[in-house]
């Protein structure tokens, strides 16, 4: 029987020695961690701390050290940098003094546009003057961003409040023309009358034309609210008609001719009987001022001016009456009861 031969293998391999770990050096790793972290934290605590102080010296800063320009350094005095300050320290430090520089500039810009405001508040250019020359006496000593804020900034406010002070002046010379326009008008319808009471008509329509053109052109202009001008042209007929009235009834001889004359104008020139010829024309012309709106109004107006003739006539009726009788007593006095 065959014998079967068992083969043996051998491997060769390095061998390993057992080493016992006692954690020292993840100790030593934790520790120096440790030591950083507690450093950072430090550090951190520094800044926060600097910062605070930085913060807080700027806050403590007098007021008028903030807008007062260093002539040498052109910038504003309180920049110059505590002893003893850290970068930390001086960047915060730095940046809320150029914060409270920049609203006490702001500030003082408020304040001087106020004052002279009030000072020419109704002359725009003399304002826009004063203010530039204090804007540039503000920035007269300082340099680079100090100076162009103090420049833009200023330059900003004074055009916006310039603005507004001349838009103010407009209104006011709008308002002021508009009330010239007005009492220019009333004026004018004054005259009419004045003018027309004298017969002189075509001189009353050419002061009633003139004052219409006014106020037709304020009212086109915004000066003046719409329909002004139609408002304006009734009061000068109106006025035209009531010194025609009166002159022309100044020129009726009785009672008679100042009821034909009232007549005349209530029917629009229709009844003319018992009106002198002379006095048609001015019954035309008082007929061409007046309108169914006004023609009572007219009419009125002619009663009431009619009405002192018409008692100094009845006071001549009544004096001539006792004349008479005081005649017809001495006669029969004198003569008996018949002749």
């Amino acid at each position: 029987m065959p014998v079967i031969r068992q083969k043996q293998s051998v491997l060769n391999s390095p061998v390993g020695v057992a080493r016992i770990d006692t954690g020292a050096s993840q100790l030593w790793q934790q520790v120096a961690q440790t030591a950083d972290t507690i450093r950072g934290i430090a550090v951190q605590d520094a800044s926060r701390k600097a910062q605070i102080k930085g913060v807080d010296t700027a806050k403590a800063v007098e007021a008028e050290r903030l807008t007062t320009i260093n002539p040498e350094s052109g910038e504003p005095e309180a920049l110059t940098i505590p002893e003893g300050f850290g970068t930390i320290a001086t960047d915060a430090y730095r940046n809320v003094v150029n914060q409270r520089f920049e609203n006490s500039m702001d500030n003082e810009l408020r304040l001087k546009a106020k004052e002279l405001a009030i000072k020419h508040g109704r002359n725009p250019e003399a304002y826009g003057k004063a203010m530039s020359q204090y804007i540039e006496s503000m920035s007269e000593n300082a340099v680079g961003q100090y100076k162009q804020f103090v420049v833009e900034n200023g330059t900003n406010y004074l055009a916006s409040t310039k603005t507004n002070l001349q838009e103010k002046a407009m209104v006011r010379a709008r308002a002021a023309n508009a009330n010239a326009i007005v009492a220019s008008a009333e004026q004018s319808a004054n005259s009419v009358y004045a003018t027309a009471l004298t017969g002189n008509y075509e001189q009353a329509n050419e002061i009633g034309a003139a004052a219409i053109a006014d106020v037709t052109n304020g009212s086109n202009s915004g000066l003046l609210k719409k329909g002004a001008n139609q408002q304006t042209a009734l009061e000068m007929r109106q006025n035209a008609a009531r010194g025609a009235v009166e002159f022309t009834i100044g020129k009726a001889e009785n009672s008679q001719q100042r009821a034909a004359i009232a007549l005349a104008i209530r029917t629009r020139g229709n009844e003319m009987d018992g009106v002198p010829a002379d006095l048609h024309d001015d019954i035309e012309y008082i007929v061409q001022n007046t309108d169914p709106g006004t023609i009572n109004q007219v009419v009125q107006f002619a009663g009431v001016v009619s009405s002192p003739y018409d008692a100094v006539e009845r006071d001549m009726i009544a004096a001539s009456q006792v004349e008479a009788e005081a005649r017809a007593r001495r006669h029969e006095v004198q003569y008996g009861g018949s002749i």
